[in-house]
């Protein structure tokens, strides 16, 4: 993981004051072909995660304490978050 980036997750972490559940970080090229990940994925550089969260109320908080620290790329599901610092990237918010 690009230790930026993990710095960051902490820092929001702090923010939230919540417990985050790491489900997907770094991605070796073979996880991420059998994940169905994209070829650009912001995985394989180890600056994006899935963090696991199916309470509303913490998802908020959670997307709020990414965004105070400087996260500008989000995915939402209604049981996941997808961040990346992937300065490669546009901002952009998708649902999923």
């Amino acid at each position: 993981m690009d230790r930026e980036f993990v710095e960051c997750l902490d820092e929001a972490r702090d923010i939230a004051g919540v417990k985050f559940e790491i489900l997907s970080g770094y991605r070796t090229p073979q996880i991420n072909t059998k994940l169905q990940g994209g070829t650009a994925s912001s995985h394989l550089i180890g600056r994006a995660a899935i963090i696991k969260c199916s309470h509303t109320g913490k998802r908020l908080k959670i997307i709020e304490a990414l965004s105070m620290v400087g996260f500008q790329r989000f995915g939402v599901s209604s049981t996941e978050i997808y961040v990346d610092n992937d300065t490669q990237k546009p901002n952009a918010f998708w649902l999923y």
